[in-house]
């Protein structure tokens, strides 16, 4: 993401792949981790600009194409089904070194909820170029920004899934005390 052109958005996402028909019957319900991207510009030069990452090898699951910004933002809306249970943590971080993302893995693995997830998402760009006035978004600056997301659906598991997050964002890297708009 270094090196991409402003209209590309990417995250990596550690989730359990859900029990649908469009994952393959082997890494159902099995740990994975998802790369969401959204280029918001010409078809061509989004396939240009996600052509590094298509060179890795092949997915289990492409669902890139072209769809409308509303159709995005509901890609989601399976996964976190409503009235579900949930608490969130977030944090923007200076850098993901090995260890960090060490750290998330593990979580992720031990996660007591195949609803939970641990977004991590590239800053920068061209919203850390605007003057620090101009929106109520602080830490535009910050290169990583992470949102741990722990949702379950039987208050019987209360406890277990709190207690999860709160050893996750004791033990994740987070920006250093007094930076505003630290959440950790």
């Amino acid at each position: 993401m270094a090196g991409a052109p402003d209209d590309l958005g990417a995250g990596a996402v550690l989730i359990t792949a859900p029990p649908e028909p469009f994952v393959p019957e082997p890494a159902r319900g099995k740990l994975a981790l998802a790369i969401i991207v959204c280029y918001a510009g010409d078809v061509d030069e989004g396939t240009r600009a996600l052509a590094p990452l298509r060179a890795v090898g092949p997915p289990a699951v492409d669902l890139v194409a072209p769809m409308p910004y509303t159709a995005v933002q509901q890609l989601i809306d399976p996964a976190l089904p409503a009235g579900m249970r949930n608490r969130w943590g977030a944090d923007f971080l200076h850098d993901l070194p090995d260890e960090a993302i060490d750290v998330f893995c593990a979580a992720a693995a031990a996660k007591p909820s195949p609803f939970t997830q641990v977004l991590l998402l590239p800053g920068g760009g061209q919203i850390s170029r605007l003057a620090d006035d101009a929106m109520a978004i602080g830490q535009r600056q910050a290169p990583w920004n992470t949102h741990l997301l722990a949702v379950w659906d039987d208050p019987a598991d209360d406890q277990r899934n709190l207690t999860w997050l709160r050893e996750l964002k004791a033990a994740a890297p987070h920006t250093p005390p007094g930076i505003p708009g630290s959440t950790s």
